[in-house]
């Protein structure tokens, strides 16, 4: 369906609509620090997508994930700067639902994403003090 919508709008060119688990696009060393710009819905747990997800934007990219308030409280919650390089820059709320957007603001670390045992056993937690 995104496809789709890409095409229809006349953006090709420019947009890319990856149908892939987004851990085996982190894994790729080409799309580390590649995009400008990811949506994301409905994809699991916060810290997955901040580990898998926001190693794969470029300087200022964002990406913007649509949220419950569960889920707002975790993003707003976790340690984005020490653990991934972005920080939380904005929130929103339409009739269609409540959003948040990611932006990279340093670089990413090494070793994000890590291997999904260790994301397991310790995911991106509240408190910055705690070791990947």
């Amino acid at each position: 369906m995104a496809a789709l919508a890409v095409v229809a709008a006349g953006l090709t060119a420019r947009v890319v609509v990856e149908h892939s688990p987004m851990e085996d696009v982190a894994g790729r060393s080409e799309a580390r620090e590649a995009f400008d710009g990811m949506v994301a819905r409905l994809f699991g747990p916060a810290s997955e997508l901040a580990e898998c997800g926001l190693p794969l934007l470029r300087m200022g990219g964002s990406l913007v994930v649509s949220v419950s308030a569960e889920t707002r409280r975790q993003w707003e919650g976790m340690p984005l700067r020490a653990r991934t390089g972005c920080e939380l820059s904005g929130e929103w709320s339409t009739q269609n639902g409540s959003f948040v957007s990611i932006t990279r603001v340093m670089p990413a670390p090494a070793g994000l994403p890590r291997r999904p045992a260790a994301r397991r056993r310790a995911p991106l937690m509240r408190e910055e003090s705690q070791q990947l």
